[in-house]
């Protein structure tokens, strides 16, 4: 490896080269084209500086969430970091912003200590910042971008997580089926069926497609069970009927604590012929 560049040399050059990194978390961002606004607007900071500074290579993780550190999580963010490793020529990381290298704070000051260890600098486009961490005025700065990096990012986690809630409470649907829910007249019934009338798994099923539809929430009725097999005459009276797999009656009753008994003539727990 070559000698390592020291700060001082770096500064004095007319031009500092910058590895780019691009991210946005959701599918939906990318969609909506923000790696697109990112670019235009860090090609325009270029343009205005541009006797300062030149990229070298673009580094684009799209659809990657910040809040995960994991090796491999960011495959690009990953490989920037070995370009810049590996290539004495590269002078910094330039960003549009510091919560697009990150939002958990601990892994935003673990690069932080990175780029410092390697000499290199963090370039933001959007507020037209140059840290070189020579001074403690660096350091101030960027580790307080990362608290508000964090504190925003969880912002809009929490945010999110209340807007699905109350969307789920108004049209379920659009959800897909819950994985835990059951309404509790079903599942009385269901304990019953089994501890009391010892039915079986392929039983208490046959015995769920008899239940009236009506007796049971909407949001049930829609999305949990779904409709199961509908005759001919009982489409056309708009009659449908619940469907439940014995696997997944089997399951709920685990989860219930009910004490399943070993099927005859078999050497495993807990499994229905």
């Amino acid at each position: 490896m070559s000698q390592i560049i020291e700060i001082s040399e770096r500064k004095e050059k007319i031009f500092l080269t910058l590895d780019e990194y691009r991210r946005v978390s959701t599918p939906g961002q990318k969609e909506k084209c923000t790696i697109r606004r990112q670019e235009i607007l860090n090609n325009k900071f270029l343009e205005y500086n541009i006797n300062r500074f030149k990229v070298e290579k673009t580094f684009i993780d799209e659809g990657r969430s910040a809040f995960k550190t994991e090796l491999g999580d960011r495959p690009a963010y990953d490989e920037m970091l070995i370009h810049l490793q590996n290539n004495e020529n590269i002078d910094g990381i330039l960003a549009l912003r510091i919560d697009r290298l990150g939002r958990d704070t601990k892994e935003l000051i673990d690069f932080k200590y990175k780029i410092k260890k390697l000499k290199r600098c963090i370039v933001l486009a959007e507020s037209g910042l140059v840290l070189w961490f020579e001074n403690p005025m660096d350091d101030l700065i960027f580790d307080m971008q990362a608290g508000i990096s964090n504190y925003v990012g969880q912002s809009i986690i929490t945010k999110m997580q209340f807007m699905r809630k109350l969307a789920y409470e108004e049209t379920p649907e659009i959800f897909g089926r819950p994985s835990k829910e059951i309404p509790e007249k079903l599942k009385n019934k269901m304990i019953h069926w089994y501890k009391i009338q010892k039915a079986g798994f392929h039983r208490i099923s046959k015995l769920i497609e008899t239940e009236d539809i009506k007796n049971y929430p909407d949001w049930f009725q829609r999305e949990y069970i779904g409709f199961g097999k509908t005759s001919v005459q009982e489409k056309e009276k708009k009659k449908k009927r619940f469907c439940l797999s014995p696997a997944t009656i089997g399951k709920r009753l685990r989860d219930w604590n009910v004490e399943i008994s070993k099927p005859k003539g078999s050497k495993i727990n807990d499994k229905e012929n």
